[in-house]
């Protein structure tokens, strides 16, 4: 019944410093394959980086994006040698309703933004991730 409809997934990608947003890329795919949501990440974040002459030094996913594509993580760090952190922004939105409510009406590149920042509280002065339990971070979302 549904091999001829076609769903599109957007992609939202927001590169941020430890004080600024420095880019963003918002993407629309015709296709929600797997291989091709993927190679398109991939693709993104390594031109960035031969453009701007950059390092990632780690990526937040959200969990629900990690849970649809679990081959992601792993080719993040094996194709750019990036850190995946798979944040659970559920946990959030059990915290209280009005979160909840306000994550759920942001756009796609505000919750990307928003999950970068967070990223950032993971790094440290020397440009190291610092493991930390019960932290939640972030930088890239899909719908």
């Amino acid at each position: 019944m549904f091999d001829d409809i076609q769903f599109s997934v957007v992609i939202a990608i927001a590169i941020r410093d430890t004080v600024y947003s420095l880019d963003y890329a918002i993407t629309e795919l015709d296709k929600s394959e797997n291989s091709i949501i993927i190679n398109h990440i991939i693709s993104e974040l390594r031109s960035y980086s031969h453009n701007n002459t950059a390092k990632f030094i780690g990526i937040g996913i959200p969990q629900s994006l990690a849970k649809k594509i679990p081959e992601l993580c792993s080719r993040l760090w094996l194709d750019l040698d990036i850190v995946p952190i798979v944040l659970n922004t559920l946990h959030e939105k059990n915290l209280d309703k009005v979160r909840s409510n306000h994550w759920d009406y942001k756009s796609v590149d505000e919750q990307a933004d928003s999950l970068a920042r967070k990223c950032i509280m993971l790094v440290d002065s020397s440009n190291a991730l610092c493991c930390r339990s019960n932290q939640y971070v972030g930088g890239l979302d899909q719908i």
